[in-house]
């Protein structure tokens, strides 16, 4: 274990069982010999914790915890948030809150800035999530990207009253949040009765005044609601700008003369798939990825719009290896990156797939290979599909 490449293994292979002190104080004496990686040192404990819980393995997590609470002055800040968000998740609260108030004791104004989203996750798995606005608003003034304080709605319709649970999609959408879907999962699981029908109707409000986003899986969240009551209606729907990820700010929409879509086609050519010198090529296609693209132009006939590095994408949107990803996940992901496009030029696309990274999917793991080329088949009842490879040319072998 003397590196983070076998770590996870190490940490998987221990069987589920309550740890002896000794031998936790064994690996506390190890990782403080000064030949240990410091950076192996930092995430250790954080790494333990979080993937002991990630398996399944209680008692192994139970008994870091006593060993990490008992001598808390010996760990650092990030090693404490990772047993704070454990007992959280256990739904240990009174032993959260000793020590909620102990990490805030020990946070200066700029550690209080650095770990103000590690907080607010930890406090919005519990009923203290209030407090999580003080990060929040901080991190606002601050002008941090607020993205991952979302889930402070979802613990306001958890825990909280529901009619401050909908003041808050009020209140903090001028910061760009907006409820994802564990928001209307925790919402409607609380509806009873007639009382429950009447905050439903000022949760569609709610939606509508702030032109909340509402994802598939909301949708029909929400209509099997309704059909438990033998209701029927027709969801509208409005397109609307696409957002930053970062900030959650709407983004203004971008119109192109044909004219300027084609200076833009030739540009991206010239600049992205061929470069102009070394320096550039290395930073763009391999040269057997741009044999494989000039070999498409010349048999294609229709145009296209836009070309995809879909590994890269899918890797881009997602933090979850691409071999996990089912086909149904992929087509969604990409459906949303090709969507706001296509609703305003339906016309061919053309998805090209990078080569070298087929390649080392193959060596690795062929099953990521198919998944990907049936994610792209999946579009081609709504759009044209190309793929290009060069593995036989035929892509019933990828």
């Amino acid at each position: 274990m003397s590196s983070s490449q076998n770590i996870d293994a190490y940490f998987k292979s221990l069987d589920n069982s309550f740890l002896e002190f000794s031998s936790l104080q064994a690996m506390y004496e190890i990782l403080e010999n000064s030949s240990t990686d410091l950076r192996f040192k930092m995430n250790f404990w954080s790494k333990f914790i979080s993937t002991s819980l990630a398996y399944g393995k209680d008692k192994v997590v139970d008994s870091i915890i006593l060993f990490v609470l008992g001598r808390s002055d010996c760990h650092s800040t990030a090693t404490l948030i990772t047993v704070l968000k454990a007992l959280a998740s256990q739904k240990r609260f009174q032993e959260f809150e000793s020590l909620y108030v102990l990490i805030r004791s020990r946070l200066s104004p700029t550690d209080t800035a650095a770990y103000a989203a590690d907080m607010s996750a930890a406090l919005c798995l519990t009923p203290f999530y209030k407090e999580a606005k003080k990060f929040l608003y901080m991190s606002f003034e601050r002008k941090a990207p607020v993205g991952s304080f979302t889930h402070f709605l979802s613990a306001a319709a958890t825990f909280g009253p529901l009619d401050e649970a909908l003041s808050f999609i009020y209140e903090l959408q001028p910061m760009g949040l907006r409820p994802t879907h564990d928001f209307y999962l925790a919402f409607l699981k609380r509806l009873q009765g007639d009382e429950g029908k009447q905050k439903m109707i000022s949760l569609l409000e709610a939606v509508n005044t702030c032109q909340c986003v509402i994802p598939n899986s909301t949708a029909v969240l929400i209509k099997d609601w309704f059909e438990q009551y033998g209701w029927r209606g027709t969801m509208g729907v409005t397109l609307s700008g696409i957002l930053c990820n970062s900030c959650l700010k709407h983004l203004k929409k971008v119109h192109f003369d044909t004219v300027t879509c084609s200076q833009l086609a030739e540009r991206f050519y010239d600049y992205v798939l061929q470069g102009r010198n070394s320096d550039e090529l290395l930073l763009t296609t391999t040269p057997n990825e741009l044999d494989s693209f000039h070999a498409f132009l010349k048999i294609t006939s229709c145009p296209f719009d836009c070309v995809v590095d879909l590994p890269n994408y899918l890797h881009t949107v997602s933090n979850r290896k691409l071999s996990t990803l089912s086909v149904e996940e992929q087509t969604n992901l990409l459906s949303d990156g090709l969507g706001p496009t296509y609703r305003f030029d339906p016309s061919v696309y053309f998805l090209f797939l990078r080569n070298a990274v087929l390649v080392n999917s193959l060596r690795r793991k062929r099953s990521a290979c198919i998944s990907l080329y049936k994610t792209c088949t999946h579009f081609s009842d709504i759009c044209q599909v190309q793929v290009v490879h060069r593995i036989q040319n035929d892509p019933s072998k990828i």
